[in-house]
């Protein structure tokens, strides 16, 4: 049982995007995990918004 990841996602808007897969991917495999993710501010609202973190 995991119960904590860390996920650093710096870089583009383009790589952020591409990385909402696996961020999908990892709240579905550990969905009772706390998962935080480390990136520049801009993306703040769109990891806030998606609900994976």
């Amino acid at each position: 049982v995991v119960a904590g990841i860390l996920v650093i996602k710096l870089g583009a808007l383009g790589d952020f995007i591409q990385a909402c897969g696996p961020f999908k991917a990892i709240r579905e495999h550990h969905s009772g995990a706390k998962i935080t993710l480390l990136t520049t501010k801009p993306f703040a609202s769109i990891a806030v918004a998606s609900n994976y973190f």
